[in-house]
């Protein structure tokens, strides 16, 4: 099964939380393991403007039939991971160097996806301010990944 973790970095909790704070997404699969924690530098990124782009990103990809890759780069690091489309209901998660996290539908990958975006504003969503730079954004975002796939 495949899991997306999304953590908060510890010296950012001595901080307030703002559009520009630290987060590492750990990506779990049956066939291996990719984080932005695990790299020789810090590879933590601008967390919510990732997940902005992570949410658009997979559901433009999702939503567009001729489009067969995407390719997740973190805002502010190099932690990258790509999404290839196999067939039109099966996907297949890799790293950079092809290795394969996991094979999954897209029922899976969205779920996965979800539960790490739900997980991650739902303990730190409110600590973001409502004149934040992401929040119109990230708040948009998640509502048309939401509708797009009947989520909630």
């Amino acid at each position: 099964m495949l899991i997306f973790n999304i953590e908060i970095e510890q010296s950012e909790l001595k901080e307030d939380i703002d559009s520009y704070t630290r987060k590492h997404i750990t990506i779990q699969g049956k066939r291996g393991i990719i984080s932005s924690q695990d790299m020789k530098n810090n590879q933590s990124m601008m967390i919510f403007i990732s997940l902005s782009e992570l949410l658009d990103g997979i559901r433009l990809f999702l939503i567009n039939p001729s489009q067969r890759i995407y390719h997740f780069v973190g805002i502010g690091c190099s932690f990258q991971f790509i999404v290839v489309k196999q067939t039109f209901n099966q996907f297949r998660i890799t790293n950079l160097e092809s290795k394969t996290l996991d094979e999954c539908n897209q029922f899976e990958l969205i779920e996965s996806i979800w539960n790490g975006v739900k997980k991650i504003i739902r303990n730190y969503g409110e600590s973001l301010a409502e004149d934040e730079i992401v929040k119109n954004d990230l708040t948009d975002s998640i509502k048309q990944f939401e509708k797009q796939f009947n989520l909630k």
